[in-house]
């Protein structure tokens, strides 16, 4: 069974170092822990700050399809516990994931707001959103 939990804030800086990557105060780490076999799967970085939580990195396997979606609501649900309300991100390499989940392109980064993002969306969105993908591709 996969459980979804922020790490320790010294693990967190950790990581972030070894990723070589910049933390703040509020930089933390979600991650991914299949507790079947005791292992991790991935981990999604982020920071928050005010009103806005910014998705830095998602490392996760390719095992699992639903990984992504998982780490990136946790860590939002995370910032959003804390009193972030915008959801952010301009990284490029999340892009499939960031529309999957319903965030929107605004020509600089992603943003939307994390209780539409928590909401999900129906079938024919996804179908929607693979189709603006496919556009910015």
């Amino acid at each position: 069974m996969f459980s979804f939990l922020s790490t320790e804030k010294s693990l967190a800086d950790e990581l972030f170092k070894q990723k070589n990557i910049k933390t703040t105060q509020t930089s933390m780490a979600v991650q991914a822990f299949n507790s079947s076999d005791d292992k991790i799967y991935g981990y999604c970085f982020f920071d928050f700050s005010g009103l806005t939580a910014t998705i830095i990195s998602l490392e996760c396997s390719d095992e699992y399809h639903f990984l992504p979606e998982c780490l990136i609501k946790s860590a939002l649900n995370y910032a959003a516990n804390r009193g972030a309300f915008i959801a952010e991100c301009n990284n490029i390499n999340l892009e499939k994931e960031l529309i999957n989940l319903g965030f929107a392109f605004d020509g600089e980064k992603y943003s939307s707001e994390i209780p539409k993002l928590m909401a999900g969306s129906c079938a024919s969105c996804s179908q929607k959103n693979i189709k603006e993908i496919d556009k910015h591709i």
